[in-house]
């Protein structure tokens, strides 16, 4: 009787080593088991092959298993759109299904129609202000409708957004407002005096309605706004938990496609 879960036992013989294995079958299979002593084997191979051989250098997957490993399962390789930004996916999406709900926040949604047109207005907003490539805009709003307008409205203008949780500590955001040197920041009505002094252009979004009527809904055009995959689609800044907190900037392509497989990873 076995005194532990899995017990190897090496006996020598005349013809070589007799190997006996005695495990637990509530917690190991048979295969699970051939599969280890096949692996036991391979080893022993490699250390009759080369003596001295470092333990960390000797072979213990079968040629089939290294094959597996190392190439099949690596075998990784995706096609993606490299060459899109991340709103002209949505802006693809829009053409699609214009009148399927695009957002829903507690009672108000919009379809994806009427959610590009305010997300166009608002780039066409910002573009005149100044916004383009690589250009950060703060977001320092709660969960809403107008938050996925932003979103949207900052990429369309070619700029790139930085995330401003109204909860975070007033030093954190001093902080994250300093260092990122923001130009503008985009808010609510009653967030505004929640958020620390700064240099950048404010614009309240839930009091915007009259100043964004006036520009067009049309999109405002990748190429026209002179933007290319490689440029920042946001900025998001760690923790700080081992130090000052440090920007991340994550560009149009390696969102794309990080949502490409996540679609096809997680059948969206």
């Amino acid at each position: 009787m076995s005194r532990f879960d899995l017990e190897v036992s090496i006996a020598e013989q005349e013809s070589g080593l007799q190997i006996s294995w005695t495990f637990n079958t509530d917690l190991f299979l048979p295969d699970t088991i051939t599969r280890l002593s096949e692996n036991f084997a391979v080893l022993l191979g490699g250390i009759l092959q080369d003596p001295q051989a470092p333990v960390q250098e000797l072979p213990w997957l079968s040629p089939g298993e290294r094959e597996q490993v190392l190439v099949q399962w690596n075998a990784t390789a995706q096609e993606y759109p490299q060459q899109r930004c991340i709103h002209e996916l949505f802006e693809a999406q829009v053409q699609r299904t214009p009148q399927a709900r695009a957002v829903v926040f507690e009672e108000e949604h919009l379809s994806y129609h009427a959610l590009n047109e305010r997300a166009n207005q608002l780039a066409h907003h910002l573009r005149a202000a100044g916004v383009g490539p690589d250009a950060l805009v703060g977001l320092f709003l709660e969960r809403s409708v107008e938050m996925v307008v932003a979103v949207l409205g900052i990429l369309k203008a070619g700029g790139a957004y930085l995330p401003l949780d109204p909860d975070y500590p007033a030093a954190r955001l001093q902080y994250l407002l300093n260092d990122s040197a923001l130009q503008w920041v985009l808010t609510q009505t009653h967030l505004q005096a929640r958020l620390p002094a700064c240099s950048a252009q404010i614009l309240v979004l839930d009091d915007s309605a009259q100043l964004l009527r006036h520009y067009p809904r049309s999109d405002p055009g990748t190429e026209a706004v002179g933007l290319q995959p490689h440029h920042l689609a946001y900025l998001i800044y760690t923790s700080g938990s081992t130090g000052e907190p440090k920007g991340v900037m994550v560009e149009h392509r390696a969102l794309v496609n990080r949502l490409v497989w996540a679609r096809e990873g997680y059948r969206i």
